[in-house]
């Protein structure tokens, strides 16, 4: 998998990210304030939760990748000029905001950051580990790499609810070696937003990620694992690529499931929270599955489809957001043979979902038991090992939606980082499961031949 052509280890050269400090979410209005960070500048302005930014330093942004565009050319120092719009009002408002703080490490941890280059493109990556481990005296460590989800959020993103920086501070302390890196056009990586990255590209990135993590000199090369949010737990397998060294894996998420069922699921849930019509909904059920089944078996462009379907024009589509590159993300994703993927592989796998995931389903291990059922009698002396884990059981979408919309959804990834240690750092595989009763004859857990 080595390639000195390609992949390279560099010392910290990246310049560090702006931080603008406000939370904003695209609506049929335009870009509205969700939160304003109370630690950035952008804080002793007048800006609250609802104002409708109407332009940031003259320029009209009415999506969130012109603004993450805009964005990452910010210079420190460099005053920003916004006008939004309160209640009709019309506002105007500046400040300077300052570059993004390090991630501060926990406890006894270190918090090393580098970056590394493929194909002449920088990313960004963090390598987490307790001070206490002593590389010299040979105590090399296990290597977790964390695989992110859709959209490129930094793996070092600031504020609560910090997922991935949970995970990986945790582990540490546990004595892992935690590795993350930020996406092309993510956080402090180079390439352009959304533009220069698709489905294959991020399989690849993981994999030669992987190859990172283990020649740190902290890596027990021998013992990796992958952690895999969100989408990243469809690109485990891949990333996996047969790797013996990979021993065992972590999906967290609803994207364990075919990737077409969740974009459908998903275009439900927003519709609900645009307050369609009940009747409506049938409607957009229809449309998307018309659309992603012109998506995967044709090679229909997105004038082509806007034209021949204007109906998706309901679904909030336009040609911006069905570009070439967009629909080449979806279709390398949707003809990906992950049951091809998991005949190569012989980890041992644990899906966790909780009450987080707010369209999660009772249906989302199905897809990797397909998938290892139907590729167990060609995968001759190979076991995959599957636990499904609920952090709330019996919880159904309906009811995760209905918490959501009532506020009353919260963030308690306690119980669920417990097991994910418990799982990826227990030596003993019959250990873990009698510590967690889990059986054959349980209804979460499942041995796969």
């Amino acid at each position: 998998m080595s390639s000195e052509n390609n992949l390279s280890i560099n010392s910290l050269t990246l310049r560090r990210r702006i931080l603008l400090g406000l939370y904003l979410m695209p609506t049929r209005e335009g870009m509205v304030i969700q939160n304003v960070d109370p630690s950035a500048p952008v804080a002793e302005t007048d800006l609250r939760p609802g104002d409708r930014l109407k332009s940031v330093d003259g320029n009209k942004i009415g999506d969130t990748v012109t603004l993450l565009d805009w964005q990452r050319n910010l210079q420190q120092g460099q005053e920003v000029r916004l006008k939004v719009d309160r209640q009709e009002q019309e506002m105007c408002v500046s400040f300077y905001p300052g570059p993004v703080p390090l991630e501060e490490a926990e406890g006894a941890n270190r918090n090393e950051y580098t970056d590394f280059t493929i194909d002449g493109v920088r990313l960004r990556s963090l390598f987490t580990y307790s001070s206490t481990a002593d590389a010299g005296k040979d105590q090399s460590l296990p290597g977790v790499l964390i695989l992110p989800g859709l959209g490129g959020t930094p793996c070092d993103h600031p504020g609560p609810g910090g997922l991935t920086r949970d995970i990986a501070q945790r582990l540490a302390r546990q004595g892992a070696l935690v590795m993350r890196y930020d996406q092309r056009g993510a956080g402090d990586s180079e390439g352009s937003i959304y533009a220069d990255i698709d489905f294959l590209t991020e399989v690849e990135d993981a994999k030669k990620a992987l190859e990172v993590l283990s020649k740190h000199p902290r890596c027990n090369s021998k013992n990796l694992h992958l952690v895999g949010l969100s989408l990243g737990g469809v690109i485990i397998p891949l990333a996996a690529g047969g790797n013996p060294q990979v021993k065992r894996v972590c999906m967290w998420g609803s994207l364990a499931r075919p990737w077409v069922n969740y974009a459908l699921e998903n275009s439900l849930v927003q519709a609900k929270l645009r307050k369609f019509p009940k009747d409506h909904l049938v409607n957009v059920q229809n449309l998307c599955c018309l659309l992603w089944g012109l998506v995967a078996v044709t090679e229909m462009s997105g004038e082509d489809l806007l034209k021949n379907f204007p109906a998706f024009k309901e679904l909030g589509l336009t040609e911006k957001y069905l570009n070439t590159k967009v629909l080449s993300f979806w279709r390398q994703l949707s003809r990906t043979n992950i049951k091809k993927a998991y005949e190569k592989c012989a980890f041992r796998l644990l899906a966790l979902r909780g009450e987080y995931d707010a369209i999660s389903h009772e249906q989302d291990l199905q897809s990797i038991v397909n998938a290892a059922q139907e590729t167990g009698l060609k995968a001759a002396g190979k076991t995959i090992s599957g636990i499904d884990h609920f952090c709330n059981a019996g919880s159904s979408m309906s009811d995760c939606f209905g918490r959501l919309l009532q506020g009353r959804l919260s963030y308690q990834p306690e119980p669920l980082l417990n097991l994910m240690t418990d799982w990826l750092l227990n030596t003993d595989f019959h250990t873990f499961v009698n510590r967690h009763n889990y059986t054959q004859s349980s209804k979460a857990w499942t041995v796969l031949l």
